[in-house]
């Protein structure tokens, strides 16, 4: 079982159009009653302008998982904060390029099919999640918060692994959480890595930062942003706030 990007995959022969196949059985499999559109995701594909990750059978070259994290915009971003979007709202057109800055990002669709459910796999995909998001440190892409959500009960458990706190309940169904990583109430083994290379960012001397938050607004393509105390805006309102409060 290996990891492999979207660039990945094609490269092993892999089309679009059959990893959005792969994707609608993974889902019918995990989550019975999840509408899947083939349409909207191969937009999405197409479009470029998330970080997918799928976990691969190798030997029989077929899609045995698959998490993605995004980038929402400001108008989804309020919906994801108050638990109130849907489900179709999660489409391209509501990502925003993954350019360097500090933002919030929305990890989503942490699927495993139920043939490959075991520890292993979980922990396979897992770490190739936090490492996707130390290199999207070292290309100066931060987030503040990261945002998820569970909808079954091992979703939930998993947020809770990489050691997010409950934010609020979906309208719908699920849990919406969040980790601030400038004060994380907990450091899970599994994301230690992210937390070191944050720690090798302070560099060392007199001007050290203090705390993560100051690595984040030091670092060169980082501006400050309005998210005060690390609360997540709570609404159309703050969040138009938040986003006009952004400099550089």
């Amino acid at each position: 079982m290996q990891v492999f990007t979207q660039d990945q995959l094609h490269a092993r022969g892999w089309s679009d159009e059959r990893i959005v196949c792969s994707r609608r059985e993974s889902l019918g499999q995990s989550l019975p009653g999840f509408v899947f559109d083939d349409v909207t995701f191969l937009k999405a594909l197409r479009a470029r302008n998330a970080h997918r990750l799928f976990l691969l059978d190798t030997a029989q070259d077929r899609i045995a998982g698959h998490t993605f994290v995004c980038r929402p915009n400001i108008e989804l971003l309020a919906r994801i904060v108050d638990g109130t979007f849907e489900d179709h709202e999660m489409n391209s057109d509501a990502y925003l390029p993954l350019e360097p800055g500090r933002y919030p990002l929305y990890f989503s669709s942490f699927v495993v099919d139920q043939t490959y459910r075991t520890r292993r796999n979980f922990r396979t995909l897992s770490q190739a999640l936090i490492q996707s998001l130390c290199e999207l440190a070292q290309r100066g892409v931060f987030f503040a918060p990261l945002l998820a959500r569970g909808l079954s009960a091992e979703g939930q458990a998993l947020c809770e692994g990489f050691g997010m706190e409950v934010a609020c309940r979906h309208r719908v169904k699920g849990v919406i959480y969040r980790l601030d990583v400038r004060s994380p109430s907990r450091m899970p083994r599994i994301t230690r890595p992210y937390y070191a290379l944050l720690e090798g960012l302070r560099g060392s001397g007199a001007g050290r930062p203090r705390s993560m938050g100051e690595v984040l607004v030091r670092a060169d393509v980082m501006g400050a942003i309005g998210l005060q105390a690390g609360r997540l805006p709570g609404g159309a309102a703050s969040a138009a706030q938040w986003q006009s409060s952004r400099v550089r």
